[in-house]
C-alpha cells in the first residue's frame, strides 16, 4: 500500500465498502486503511460469501479480487450486475493482472474499473470519497424531490404496474397504449451572453389522463410484466415518425429506446415509419440497462446505423457506468445523469467528475448533453465544465406540439 495520508476532505466522507479477497493479509491491510478513514467495512474471502454479503450489506463500493477459488471475481460481478438493486454500486477489480484480455472480460462483466496491486492509498481513498459524495447528493435529491430521480421528465410517482389480475392489467395496458402521446422538450446549445439556440428535441411518452396506468414508468412496467415491450416500442416509433412532421427538419429528435427493443426484428425493417426519417433520429439508450451484454449488440447497432439512425447513451454516471458501454455502442451523443450534473454546482468532486467526462467525450468525438438543468447557476457552471448542450426546466417544460397551431 503506497501513497500519502488522506486529506481532511477525504476523511469527512464515509462509504460502505465490501472488500473481497482470499488472501488474509490483503484483507487486513485494506480494512485497516479504509476503516481508519471512517468508512464502514465488511469483508469476504470467497465469491459465495461476497454475493451473500453484498445482498445483506448493500455496499457503495466493492473492491473485488479476480482470482479466487470456486466463484471468481468475474462471476461475482456478473451476478451482481444482473440484479437491478446493484445498479448504483461501484465495482473495482483489485488485481495484479495487467493483460488486455482479463481487463476486457472484467469490463464485459460490468466492472467500473481496475485497480492494480500494490494499491495507491491516496488514489483509492479519493475514489471512495468521490463515490460517497455523489451518493450523498443523490440521496438528498431523492429526499427533497421525491420521484425526480428522472427529474427532467417529471413522471408521477407510479413507477410500477398496479396490482391487477393479468386480464385487468392487459386491458389497462391496451387502453394506455391506444392513448399514448409524445411531448417534446428542447435540447439547447448554450451560447455566450445567454444566447441559447434549440439544437434538438427529446420525445417524452405521456399516457392519457384518467387511465389505470397514469405514468410512463407504469406503462413500461406493465409492458414488461405482460411480455409486450415490443408493442410499446412499435407504438412509440410510430408516434415519433408522426411527430417529426411537426418539428423543424434541421433539429433532430431523441427517441428513448430500451435494450430489449433491440431484440425486436421489426425495428430493422427499412419500411417501418421511423426508418424513413432515420437521419433525423437519435436513439437514446438508457445506461441503466446492461446493453453491452445483448447478443450481437454490435451487429444490431450497425444495422440501425446503416438505416441512418444515430445513438445516444442516457444517464451516464448512474447505474451501469462502465466505459465499456461507450466502446460497444460508440454513440454520437452522451447524456449526463441529472443528479451528477446538478451535483457539479454544489460539490467540487462532482465538478471534477463532470469535467473529466466532458474531456473524455471531446477526445472521442462525442457530444455531451447535461440533463435536469433548472437554474441559471447550473446552466453557467455546466457550460464552464464543457457541457455546451443542456436540457431541463430552466429552458422549457415538455409540451405537446400536436396540440399547438402549426
Amino acid at each position: 500500500m503506497t501513497g500519502p495520508p488522506a486529506t481532511t476532505e477525504q476523511q469527512s466522507v464515509t462509504a460502505r465498502v465490501l472488500i473481497v479477497d482470499d488472501d488474509a493479509r490483503t484483507l487486513r491491510a485494506l480494512s485497516a486503511v479504509l476503516k481508519g478513514d471512517g468508512n464502514i467495512i465488511r469483508t469476504a474471502t470467497n465469491g459465495h460469501d461476497a454475493l451473500a454479503a453484498a445482498r445483506a450489506y448493500r455496499p457503495d463500493v466493492i473492491l473485488l479480487d479476480v482470482m479466487m477459488p470456486g466463484v471468481d471475481g468475474f462471476e461475482v460481478c456478473r451476478q451482481l450486475r444482473a440484479d437491478p438493486e446493484f445498479a448504483e454500486t461501484r465495482v473495482y477489480f483489485v488485481t495484479a493482472l495487467d493483460d488486455r484480455a482479463s481487463r476486457l472480460e472484467g469490463f464485459m462483466a460490468g466492472a467500473d474499473d481496475f485497480l492494480s496491486k500494490p494499491l495507491d492509498r491516496a488514489e483509492i481513498l479519493v475514489r471512495i470519497a468521490a463515490i460517497a459524495k455523489v451518493n450523498r447528493y443523490r440521496s438528498l435529491l431523492h429526499q427533497h424531490r421525491e420521484f425526480k430521480a428522472l427529474d427532467a421528465r417529471h413522471f408521477a410517482p407510479q413507477a410500477t404496474a398496479p396490482s391487477l389480475a393479468d386480464a385487468q392489467l392487459a386491458e389497462a395496458y391496451d387502453e394506455a397504449l391506444s392513448g399514448l402521446r409524445l411531448f417534446v422538450q428542447p435540447i439547447v446549445a448554450t451560447g455566450s451572453g445567454g444566447r441559447d439556440q434549440v439544437f434538438a428535441y427529446e420525445a417524452l411518452v405521456r399516457p392519457r389522463a384518467g387511465g389505470a396506468l397514469r405514468a410512463p414508468l407504469a406503462v413500461l412496467a406493465a409492458a414488461a410484466q405482460l411480455g409486450r415491450l415490443a408493442d410499446f416500442g412499435c407504438v412509440v416509433r410510430r408516434l415519433a415518425a408522426d411527430l417529426l412532421e411537426h418539428l423543424p427538419a434541421s433539429q433532430p429528435l431523441f427517441v428513448n429506446t430500451s435494450a430489449s427493443e433491440l431484440l425486436d426484428e421489426s425495428f430493422y425493417d427499412p419500411e417501418m415509419p421511423l426508418a424513413k426519417n432515420a437521419h433525423r433520429v437519435i436513439l437514446e439508450l438508457t445506461e441503466r440497462e446492461p446493453i453491452a451484454r445483448l447478443d450481437d449488440v454490435r451487429a444490431r447497432i450497425a444495422q440501425l446505423r446503416a438505416l441512418g439512425f444515430r445513438f445516444a447513451i442516457d444517464d451516464l454516471g448512474a447505474g451501469y457506468s462502465s466505459l465499456n458501454t461507450l466502446a460497444v455502442i460508440e454513440p454520437e451523443f452522451v447524456k449526463l445523469d441529472g443528479a451528477l450534473a446538478r451535483g457539479a454546482v454544489y460539490e467540487p468532486t462532482c465538478a471534477k467528475i463532470v469535467s473529466s467526462i466532458a474531456a473524455l467525450c471531446h477526445d472521442l468525438g462525442i457530444r455531451l448533453v447535461a440533463e435536469g438543468v433548472e437554474t441559471a447557476m447550473e446552466r453557467l457552471k455546466l457550460q464552464e465544465l464543457g457541457c455546451r448542450l443542456q436540457q431541463g426546466y430552466f429552458f422549457a417544460r415538455p409540451r405537446d406540439p400536436l396540440a399547438e397551431p402549426r
